[in-house]
């Protein structure tokens, strides 16, 4: 029987190498039966005692495709937006709106930005 560790060829049923003094010996992991080191097999249960033949399967890494981003928030307002949709018609103020949010939403994307969601007062208060 060959020592896995300095290779020396020892006597068949010896437990330690002669060459090192490492143990021949090794426990079948399944049911802690002696078994010598040459075996691929418990002779005692029958189950393999490689360590590749008894460690699960590798587990393929998650593919995390998640990245970590810097975010600037920005909030800007149209000053007196509230006495301007009190003075105007419905659909003149809806045209003033859309007219600010798309030249906002210019300069931000000039800026490398996005408008995630333009957020707001987008009707004009009921008139009564």
């Amino acid at each position: 029987m060959h020592c896995p560790g300095c290779g020396h060829e020892n006597r068949e049923g010896a437990r330690f190498c002669a060459g090192c003094g490492a143990d021949l010996m090794r426990r079948c992991p399944s049911c802690g039966a002696e078994a010598p080191e040459a075996s691929r097999f418990c002779d005692a249960c029958g189950k393999p005692l490689t360590a590749a033949a008894t460690a699960p399967a590798p587990i393929a890494p998650a593919t995390d495709t998640s990245e970590r981003r810097q975010l600037t928030v920005l909030f800007c307002d149209l000053v007196g937006s509230t006495e301007l949709a009190a003075r105007l018609d419905p659909e003149d103020w809806q045209e003033v709106l859309r007219t600010y949010q798309t030249r906002a939403g210019e300069v931000i994307a000039r800026h490398g930005g996005h408008v995630a969601s333009p957020t707001g007062r987008g009707n004009a208060p009921k008139k009564s």
